[in-house]
């Protein structure tokens, strides 16, 4: 059924097209299903201050004769990765091209440098958020050309629809790399003149995320140097994800240090994330204010995480 739509879409599209200005454009309806299925980026956004700015692309040299084509680009908060494809690590802001924005330039330039109107066909989703009333949406994005754009016409969903989005992406194997859906751990061991360890435990529960610090090995420590004790406490999945995307954003953008090892650690994960194990430094630097060594940012993460949760 979709194929003789498509197919009378084109038949349409060759009627009325040639010289002259059809003025008219064609879509291809998708589900949520399908766009959920094809988008690589699904992200959780908060518009940003300016929210739309406009750039004018000149099409000829002539400017009074030929008027250049306006580019809008929509400004973006990231506020929750989704799914990124590959698990690609996204920056904080991203500016964000209306869909089919090539098409559409190649079409302006059609008709105003050869007098020759197109009636295209977009795929379009018919969204439920009131794009202009809503700060904080869920976007669906790719990527060409390097640059971000809207899968399709009206690419955006409501913040209310995360949870039936999300059931939707368990179907296509899209599993958020930040949420937590069965029990994972973050185990660490080493130590500099003594061998230290500890494991802590992520157990989901409802919309809580249950986390048990089992530190019987002596691995952390409070700031009045007193040993801390094992303990188990409840976060909502919301500090879970936070830092979850932290810890993921920290591994996937780490580099090796040249420094000498002067104090080792190594990470085992079972997250999220894919299970692995990081060989991790303290860095020797010289002597700066009385500071004699630079603590690697993962564990830096993972010490203020238990150090702020702990009973």
């Amino acid at each position: 059924m979709n194929q003789i739509k498509y197919i009378l879409l084109i038949l349409l599209c060759l009627i009325f097209s040639g010289e002259g200005h059809a003025n008219r454009i064609w879509y291809n309806d998708l589900s949520l299903r399908e766009l959920i299925k094809s988008s690589p980026y699904i992200l959780v956004v908060e518009k940003r201050d300016p929210f739309i700015t406009t750039k004018t692309k000149p099409i000829h040299w002539n400017i009074l004769k030929y008027k250049p084509y306006k580019q809008k680009t929509y400004h973006y908060k990231i506020n929750e990765v989704l799914y990124s494809q590959n698990g690609e690590s996204l920056p904080s802001n991203i500016d964000v091209l209306p869909a089919n924005s090539q098409k559409k330039l190649y079409i302006y330039k059609k008709y105003e440098l050869e007098g020759i109107g197109k009636s295209p066909i977009y795929e379009r989703y018919n969204t439920s958020s009131q794009f202009n009333k809503e700060n904080k949406l869920i976007v669906f994005l790719y990527k060409p050309d390097n640059n971000f754009e809207f899968y399709c016409e009206e690419a955006y969903e409501s913040f209310s629809k995360r949870s039936k989005i999300l059931k939707i992406m368990k179907k296509f194997n899209k599993t958020p790399n930040n949420i937590l859906e069965k029990e994972g751990y973050i185990e660490i061991s080493g130590g500099c003149e003594v061998y230290q360890e500890a494991k802590i435990t992520f157990k989901p529960q409802s919309d809580k995320i249950i986390i048990s610090l089992d530190n019987k090995g002596g691995y952390f420590w409070k700031d009045n140097n007193d040993k801390m004790q094992s303990f188990s406490t409840t976060i909502d999945q919301k500090t879970a994800e936070n830092f979850f995307n932290e810890f993921n954003s920290i591994v996937n953008n780490r580099k090796e240090t040249q420094s000498a090892s002067t104090r080792n650690a190594t990470v085992k994960t079972h997250l999220p994330l894919k299970e692995k194990t990081i060989d991790l430094r303290w860095n020797e630097l010289e002597e700066i204010n009385g500071k004699m060594y630079e603590i690697d940012p993962l564990l830096d993460l993972i010490d203020k995480f238990i150090q702020k949760n702990q009973q």
